[in-house]
This record gives C-alpha cells, structure tokens and sequence, in this order.
C-alpha cells in the first residue's frame, strides 16, 4: 500500500522532474532589434543559424551539435522579432541526448497548430533543416505545385513509392 501511495505521489508530482526551457522575458533595446535585422539582413545562412541557434546537443561521446528550437527558427526569419532575441554566435545550452525528450520548448507565437510547433514536438531543428526550411519559405507555390504533379504519376494526389520509379 505504501508502494502505491508513493507511486501516486510520484506521478502527481511528475512536473517537478522535467526540465524546462526558460520563458525569457527579455526588454530588447531597438539597437538590439537593429542588430539583429542587420544580421538576418547580411549574413550567410550558416552565420544566422550559428547567430539564432540557443542550443547545443552533446551526445553519449562529449560531441556537440549546434541546434534551434523552433522559437529560435521563428526568430531567425522574422524582422523586428522581439519575442524571442538572438543569443549570439557560440552562447549556446548545452543539453545531453538522453535529456532531450524532458526538454519542453518554447511554443510558437504563430498557432497551435503550426508547422513549427510540429517540428517542436518532434525535437530540435538541424542545420541541414534549417537549409531545407528556408529552401521551402523562398520556393513560390506553383513551383511546389508543379513538382509534386510531376512525381504523381498517376494523378491520385498521392504519391506511392511506386510513383518514384517513373521518374527520371
């Protein structure tokens, strides 16, 4: 009985074991905001991404991998953005691979149910995503359009793995 009693206790109380990521109620000065236009404005993908990125994955053998959390996506990609400032090139959290799903992130300011919210609860957004995220901002929708139409082979809006073989 004492068992459950503790088993009961431990699950009401399970919110005080998960790490949470800090709300930072930051007051951006307009120079700040400035810099950071500039720096969404001039630099190279993979220097906004190094410049937005909050968060650095260190997996089982002490290697790190610089990541961001859909907040700091958001941040990256939206001028005047005060919610959620930039940290600066190498200011970094550093969070163990076994943490990670304890790690609750920010929410998107967007909607609940948007793309970068999915991508949250999934985990963290790599450099390479973050390419392939800006790859699918900049690309018009009649292009997307166009591409999938040539991989729907059978024009069922769907595409099977089969559908993948007749294109060359």
């Amino acid at each position: 009985a004492s068992a459950a009693a503790l088993a009961y206790k431990l699950f009401q109380e399970k919110d005080k074991f998960l790490l949470k990521a800090k709300e930072a109620k930051v007051e951006m000065s307009p120079e700040q905001i400035a810099f950071d236009n500039r720096v969404r404005q001039y630099n190279s993908p993979d220097q906004k991404f190094n410049y937005f990125s909050s968060i650095q994955l260190v997996n089982k053998f002490g290697m790190k991998t610089t990541m961001m959390s859909p907040m700091d996506f958001f941040s990256a990609i939206t001028p005047d953005c005060s919610i959620h400032p930039g940290a600066g090139s190498g200011i970094y959290e550093e969070i163990k691979e076994e943490n990670l799903p304890k790690v609750r992130l920010v929410k998107s300011p967007v909607a609940k149910d948007s793309v970068l919210n999915a991508i949250g609860e999934q985990g963290l957004i790599s450099y390479s995503d973050y390419c392939f995220l800006l790859s699918l901002l900049a690309t018009p929708i009649r292009f997307t359009d166009t591409a999938f139409n040539v991989f729907d082979v059978t024009g069922d809006e769907t595409i099977e793995a089969k559908e993948f073989a007749y294109v060359r």
